[in-house]
């Protein structure tokens, strides 16, 4: 399964794309970690667009239940 869509392998059938590449280039979960880690430590002063609006999703703690569901679902 896809965590970051809740895609299944099946979806992937008939697909250009396939379910391996999906998870390791379009939907790493791994980049999606070290993302919020960089928002962490990096000045907010120097944020882009998409940093701050992310930023500002971790404040209200939605990054946070949507990525540990995530991590839940892994293990």
């Amino acid at each position: 399964m896809c965590y970051i869509v809740g895609l299944e392998r099946a979806s992937f059938d008939n697909k250009t794309v396939s379910f391996e590449e999906h998870c390791k280039q379009e939907h790493n979960m791994w980049h999606y970690l070290y993302f919020i880690v960089l928002i962490r430590v990096k000045d907010p002063t120097e944020f882009t667009g998409p940093e701050s609006y992310v930023h500002s999703m971790i404040k209200v703690r939605l990054i946070f239940d949507w990525l540990l569901m995530l991590l839940m679902l892994v293990v």
